[in-house]
């Protein structure tokens, strides 16, 4: 294979002068490069055909483009390829500021917790585990309401 064309015609012996054989001989040029291009791609690459409902085709579109990804194909290879891993894709920014105000609720109750045990509010002997628990509940539903409609959405797939 030529690594040019300059290279094919000198090869060919063809008169670059003339502009009809040259355009002749490039056109013959591109023809057999394209076809060791395609012959070299199917040894490496092999492809594959898949077939969406309008749904699906829907929901891989969106979140494609929540995770920024150009080609639907790319995204559901690597959705597919992060599953088989047990890797995660990275969630949208949207998704990442909303687990961002949820932990940070978490931790300003946790911290309340604390600042009421080194304040005295709460004693050993007057330390009401209802208060604690409902706080506690608070946070798991937070935090679930927030995570069930991801899992939701992992399980039907």
């Amino acid at each position: 294979m030529y690594n040019s064309f300059e290279q094919y015609a000198k090869a060919k012996s063809i008169n670059l002068a003339d502009k009809s054989s040259r355009e002749v001989a490039f056109k013959e040029f591109r023809r057999l490069y394209q076809s060791e291009y395609h012959k070299s791609y199917s040894r490496k690459n092999k492809r594959i055909s898949l077939n969406l409902s309008p749904e699906q085709n829907k929901y891989f579109c969106k979140k494609a483009k929540d995770h920024k990804y150009k080609s639907v194909a790319k995204f559901i290879l690597d959705s597919a390829e992060a599953y088989n891993n047990q890797e995660f894709l990275n969630p949208s920014k949207s998704e990442l500021q909303k687990l961002i105000l949820i932990l940070r609720g978490v931790s300003n109750n946790v911290s309340q917790i604390a600042r009421y045990f080194h304040q005295g509010m709460y004693s050993a002997h007057s330390f009401n585990e209802k208060i604690l628990f409902s706080i506690v509940d608070r946070m798991e539903d937070k935090i679930n309401s927030f995570a069930n409609p991801i899992l939701k959405q992992s399980k039907e797939k």
